[in-house]
C-alpha cells in the first residue's frame, strides 16, 4: 500500500508538477507576475525523484553535457573571483537558469492524451499580446520620456518578449492556417505594433539579424520578392505621409550618435585599465562591476535626480571581460557557437517540414534575442538569462529528438 501511494505521488504526479512548474515559470516572466522561482522550487521534488531513479531517466546528451560544463565553469569562476559583495544575485540567476533549461527537457511530449504544446503556447501568446496592448492603452504612468509599455517597466523588456512572440506567431500561423491562422495573423499585427511602440532600436537590430540568419534556408526568389514588397510598402507609407522615412532615419542616427553606451564603454575601458594581468584573464567575479564603476562613472558623479548607475556595460563581451576575463569571453563565444551549430545541423538533418521549421524558428529566436540582449541587458540578469534558459531548454529537446532519429 505504501509503495502504491509512493508510486502514485511521484511517478504519476511528476509530469503534472513539471508541466505546472515550467509553464508557470514562463507565464510569470511574460506577464511580470513574480513568483517565477516558486515554480522552479516546486519542480525540485520530481526532478530529484528522477535523479534517484537513475541516470537513464534523464535526457543526457552531448549538448546537455556542454551546457552543464560551460555553466558550471561560469558559476565556479564567478564565485571564486569575487572579492566583494555580489550585487544583483547573478550567481543565483545563473544557477536557476541552468535548472530551468534542464527542467524543460523533462516536460512530457504531450499535454494529456490529446493536447500538444503548440495549442497551449498559441493561447498563452494570444493572451500575452492582448494583455500588453490593453495595459499600454490603459496605463498613463510615465516611464522616462514616454509611457509604460504593457506590464513592463522597461521598453526593452517588452521588445524582447514581443520579438519572441513575433517569431512564434509566424510559425503557428504557418502550422495552423485556416481560421485559426487568420486569428493569429491579427494578433501578429498587434504584436508588431507593440514592437514599434517600444522604440527599441536593439530590438529592430535583433529582428533583422533573426531574418538574415534564415536567408540560406529561404528560396532566393522569395527573398527578392519580400525585400521588394517591404521597400514598396515603406515607400508608399512615406509618400502618403503615414510614415516619414527621412525623419525616421535621422532619428535613428541621432539616437546612435548620442547614445549613452558610447560614454559607458569609454569609461569601462578606463576602469578595465586598472585590472591586474590575472584579472584580465580570469575577471573580477560576479557583481563587482557596479561598485567598481562608481568612481569613474560620469552618471554617478552628476547626482542629478533621478540619477542611476549601470550594473553592466550593456555589452556582453565587455561585461564578461570584467566578470570572467578573456576566458569568459571565449567561453561565451564557444557556447553560442555550439548552440548555433547544433541548430544548423538539426535543421539540415530534419526528416519533416515541421521539424525543419521548428529548427529555423529556434535559430532565428536565439539570434534575435542574442542581438537585442547584447546591447540592452546585463548577461547574468534574470531578464536576460531566464528567457535564454527557455530557448536553451527547447533547443535541447529539439536536438535530442534529432539525435534519437539519427
Amino acid at each position: 500500500m505504501i509503495k502504491y501511494l509512493r508510486d502514485l505521488s511521484l511517478h504519476r504526479l511528476s509530469p503534472v508538477i513539471l508541466l505546472l512548474g515550467i509553464y508557470g515559470f514562463g507565464i510569470s516572466l511574460a506577464f511580470q507576475l513574480g513568483g517565477y522561482r516558486s515554480f522552479l522550487h516546486a519542480s525540485l521534488l520530481p526532478v530529484a525523484w528522477m535523479l534517484v531513479q537513475g541516470r537513464g531517466t534523464l535526457p543526457w546528451s552531448q549538448p546537455l553535457w556542454w551546457l552543464l560544463g560551460l555553466g558550471g565553469i561560469f558559476l565556479l569562476q564567478g564565485l571564486a573571483m569575487a572579492t566583494g559583495p555580489i550585487e544583483g544575485g547573478h550567481h543565483e540567476v545563473l544557477g536557476w537558469s541552468l535548472f530551468a533549461a534542464i527542467l524543460i527537457t523533462l516536460v512530457p511530449e504531450r499535454i494529456g492524451a490529446r493536447g500538444d504544446h503548440r495549442s497551449l503556447l498559441a493561447v498563452i501568446t494570444v493572451v500575452f499580446v492582448l494583455a500588453q496592448v490593453g495595459a499600454w492603452s490603459w496605463r498613463t504612468e510615465p516611464y522616462m520620456d514616454g509611457r509604460f509599455l504593457g506590464v513592463f517597466s522597461n521598453p526593452h523588456y517588452l521588445a524582447l518578449y514581443a520579438l519572441l512572440a513575433l517569431g512564434l506567431l509566424i510559425y503557428l500561423i504557418d502550422y495552423y492556417r485556416g481560421w485559426r491562422g487568420w486569428l493569429l495573423g491579427v494578433v501578429l499585427v498587434l504584436d508588431a505594433l507593440l514592437l514599434l511602440l517600444s522604440r527599441s532600436l536593439p530590438a529592430w537590430l535583433g529582428l533583422v539579424a533573426g531574418i538574415l540568419v534564415l536567408l540560406p534556408y529561404v528560396p532566393r526568389r522569395r527573398v527578392v520578392t519580400t525585400l521588394a514588397l517591404s521597400l514598396l510598402l515603406l515607400t508608399g507609407l512615406h509618400l502618403f505621409g503615414w510614415f516619414d522615412l527621412t525623419a525616421g532615419i535621422n532619428t535613428a542616427l541621432n539616437y546612435l550618435s548620442s547614445d549613452e553606451r558610447w560614454v559607458l564603454w569609454r569609461e569601462f575601458w578606463i576602469l578595465q585599465q586598472g585590472s591586474a594581468g590575472w584579472q584580465w584573464l580570469l575577471g573580477h567575479g560576479f557583481g563587482q562591476f557596479l561598485n567598481d564603476y562608481m568612481p569613474v562613472s560620469s552618471f554617478h558623479a552628476q547626482r542629478v535626480e533621478p540619477y542611476f548607475d549601470f550594473a553592466s556595460p550593456h555589452n556582453y563581451f565587455l561585461e564578461l571581460l570584467y566578470s570572467h576575463g578573456l576566458i569568459g569571453v571565449l567561453l561565451l563565444c564557444l557556447g553560442y557557437g555550439l548552440w548555433w551549430w547544433g541548430l544548423i545541423r538539426g535543421i539540415n538533418a530534419s526528416l519533416t517540414v515541421d521539424q525543419r521549421r521548428q529548427g529555423m524558428l529556434l535559430l532565428s529566436l536565439v539570434t534575435a534575442q542574442g542581438v537585442l540582449g547584447f546591447f540592452t541587458m546585463p548577461f547574468f540578469a534574470r531578464h536576460n538569462l531566464f528567457p535564454v534558459s527557455v530557448l536553451l531548454g527547447i533547443s535541447l529537446r529539439y536536438l535530442a529528438a534529432r539525435e534519437h532519429h539519427d
